[in-house]
């Protein structure tokens, strides 16, 4: 952001799978195996002094847990950091 150079933006992406054998071994106890989970997540941080800060955060999880019985969500959420 032009005049805010001390602020930081940060953007991700995690991508996290289940092993194919722990997949099948679920398989005969009729629960979902674990499969993959995406997050991607974007967060901003404003520095308002050498002593206070405040950060917002958002995420959106593709396929929450692995399994697909979970809708995909969002996340969002904040911080306020004060160092003294």
């Amino acid at each position: 952001m032009p005049g805010r150079s001390n602020d930081i933006t940060l953007v991700g992406v995690a991508y996290g799978q289940g092993s194919i054998n722990a997949i099948r071994a679920s398989e005969p106890s009729g629960v979902p195996g674990s499969t993959y989970e995406i997050a991607v997540e974007g967060t901003y941080v404003i520095q308002l002094d050498q002593w206070l800060r405040v950060q917002s955060n958002v995420q959106y999880i593709i396929n929450p847990g692995g399994t697909g019985t979970i809708q995909n969500s969002w996340i969002l959420s904040g911080q306020v950091t004060v160092n003294f």
